[in-house]
């Protein structure tokens, strides 16, 4: 394992931590303006060979919101922790994000706003304190 030392982005260093927050608890909204008025077809369409259709780049930003959700805990709670990694390409392929029906297409939506509000209250607890070093080792 390789031990990487993460700064924040430069990006990102005009920002309050407020700013920040408030950009990053918009996400699902922002989402699900995106995808509102698609139908499952067009949701299912792939763009090119190679490519993720719609409704599977919405279930992986999902499943990426739980690492996340874990990570930012982590991070906060036990800095300097090991973070889980994981393949998005099995991910997708072994949860078969394409054939996810309608009815789990909606919740997964709904999970990712659910743990983006509980996250955004982490961040929201956490301003005013100073950015803390995050260590994140990958293999």
């Amino acid at each position: 394992m390789s031990q990487n030392n993460s700064q924040f982005p430069d990006t990102y260093s005009n920002f309050s931590h407020a700013e920040l927050t408030e950009i990053y608890a918009a996400g699902p909204e922002r989402l699900r303006a995106v995808v509102k008025d698609l139908s499952l077809a067009d949701l299912s369409a792939y763009p090119q060979a190679g490519k993720w259709s719609i409704k599977e780049i919405v279930l992986h930003l999902a499943d990426a919101e739980i690492m996340g959700a874990a990570r930012i805990r982590q991070t906060f709670a036990e800095p300097g922790s090991t973070f889980a990694v994981y393949d998005q390409d099995v991910w997708a392929r072994e949860f078969d994000y394409q054939n996810y029906d309608t009815e789990s297409y909606y919740s997964y939506l709904s999970m990712f706003d659910a743990l983006r509000l509980a996250s955004t209250t982490i961040f929201q607890r956490r301003i005013g304190q100073s950015r803390r070093d995050i260590r994140n080792w990958e293999s």
